[in-house]
């Protein structure tokens, strides 16, 4: 499987791009031909809270046994460290390259630590074969919403009009005929999916990845 660090505002090394045959001279970050599912996508720990960042424990810190990482999934070495996905849902990042026992984290003292500290105990319960405690993620109406959105905005920039997103997304019968249509709430609702729907394209979507902040407070 393929795997992909995302840094912002970085571009590859033309190592790490792959140019599909037979298409002109482009690159991209990843093999086009694999679907998302398919591919390892690594973000970094300004990007999210859930990156958890690992190190070697200096001596004398702990006297108690050490976990060990296990079921390794993916392992991508890089210049800044080597990054890791555990367990299909866990994502560390070693600053200094060890993955060995007795290893100690990196929590940095911002507003971010609560759920830095979240990551880390559900790491720790995967380590530890526990169940896995409630997950920090988006609920079944923000993910319908965002679906919504998406499709919405794949409609748009093929061309279709607002009114025909309407009847595309909700079906045509909700749809008012004639002038009605450019003051009706339907019009302003696809407008809105569009407009949020682009400023995730636009690097919005780094946001989904951070926690809300009234649950910091």
């Amino acid at each position: 499987m393929g795997a992909t660090i995302m840094m912002p505002g970085e571009s590859p090394t033309p190592n790490e791009r792959t140019r599909p045959r037979g298409v002109g001279g482009c690159d991209f970050l990843t093999d086009p031909s694999r679907s998302a599912t398919e591919t390892a996508l690594f973000w970094l720990p300004t990007a999210s809270p859930d990156v958890i960042t690992i190190l070697a424990l200096p001596d004398g810190l702990s006297d108690r046994p050490p976990v060990s990482l296990e079921r390794l999934d993916h392992r991508r070495d890089a210049p800044d460290g080597v990054h890791l996905l555990l367990g299909g849902v866990h994502q560390l990042f070693s600053l200094d390259g060890t993955i060995e026992p007795p290893l100690g984290l990196v929590l940095p003292l911002d507003d971010w630590l609560p759920a830095s500290v979240a990551a880390t105990l559900a790491l720790w319960r995967t380590l530890r074969g526990r169940p896995p405690a409630e997950a920090r993620a988006p609920t079944r109406q923000r993910r319908a919403r965002l679906v919504l959105g998406l499709r919405a905005l794949d409609g748009r920039d093929a061309g279709a009009s607002y009114r025909e997103l309407a009847s595309g997304l909700v079906g045509p019968a909700r749809v008012p005929d004639g002038p009605a249509w450019k003051s009706h709430d339907l019009r302003f609702r696809m407008m809105r999916l569009v407009a949020d729907a682009s400023a995730l394209r636009d690097g919005g979507y780094r946001d989904l990845l951070r926690p809300n902040p009234r649950s910091l407070r």
